[in-house]
């Protein structure tokens, strides 16, 4: 009486796990040549027809220094949110000097989202900030 024999195929784990390891090594290579470091950069937001003068209001202006003037009125972040509370503002128009950083920028309008200011960020072309905001 012949006994059958049962035969185990045995994973080769070894062999799996490098096939693994490559094919994502392939993977990441491939993907991170396709973005090239240019295309990554942020330009800063720019209009291309609107003169200072006719900026919209309420309007809340950063120079770079982090100095907030509300309608060329040196105020703090307390007196912004008082004086939003007082008057009936549909929207808090507010525009930064290049020169202020993105993380403070970010935290002013957080500030005014948080009390409740609904925001609007405005933007200036080149030709219009050849002088200091808020100067």
């Amino acid at each position: 009486m012949l006994r059958s024999v049962r035969r185990q195929d045995k994973l080769d784990f070894p062999f799996a796990t490098i096939n693994i390891i490559l094919l994502l090594l392939f993977f990441f290579i491939v993907t991170g040549s396709i973005v090239g470091g240019n295309e990554t950069a942020v330009a800063p937001p720019r209009t291309e027809r609107l003169p200072p003068e006719r900026l919209p209001r309420p309007l809340l202006l950063i120079d770079g220094t982090g100095r907030l003037f509300l309608d060329d009125v040196p105020v703090d972040t307390a007196a912004v949110v008082a004086r939003a509370a007082s008057s009936n503002w549909p929207v808090l128009n507010i525009v930064a000097d290049r020169e202020y950083s993105a993380a403070s920028f970010l935290a002013v309008v957080e500030e005014m989202r948080a009390a409740g200011i609904a925001v609007r960020i405005v933007t200036l072309s080149a030709e219009e900030t050849t002088g200091s905001i808020g100067q």
